[in-house]
């Protein structure tokens, strides 16, 4: 698991999980426990914990909505997961007015300067 975290996830980022025994790790990476900050919430007892706040209902959400869209993608080769997770995290994110973000964003990477 923390392989996967110390290439995706930027230092210092929070990170917000259940209390999977795996993610104990987390607080002990390789530089100490202040390479991230893990919030948890302990299922068991809250879905949101009391004090803190803090819970995993948005991500569990989000992949739950990837993993039915991903299901009416049957036939797609196993390698376009990562291809077709980025598609469906940026209309999520700029699903008003996909054309006009889509040509911005164009614009900023190929300027006319």
């Amino acid at each position: 698991l923390m392989p996967i975290i110390y290439q995706y996830i930027l230092p210092g980022t929070t990170i917000y999980s259940d209390q999977w025994r795996a993610y104990n790790a987390i607080t002990n990476g390789r530089d100490g426990p202040d390479r991230y900050v893990h919030e948890t919430v302990n299922h068991s007892l809250n879905f949101v914990d009391p004090t803190t706040l803090v819970h995993t209902q948005n991500v569990e959400n989000m992949w739950m909505v990837a993993k039915m869209r991903k299901k009416n993608q049957m036939g797609q080769h196993r390698s376009l997961l990562p291809a077709h997770l980025a598609e469906f995290m940026w209309r999520r994110r700029f699903s008003e007015r996909p054309f006009e973000n889509i040509i911005r964003m164009v614009q900023e990477v190929y300027p006319l300067v």
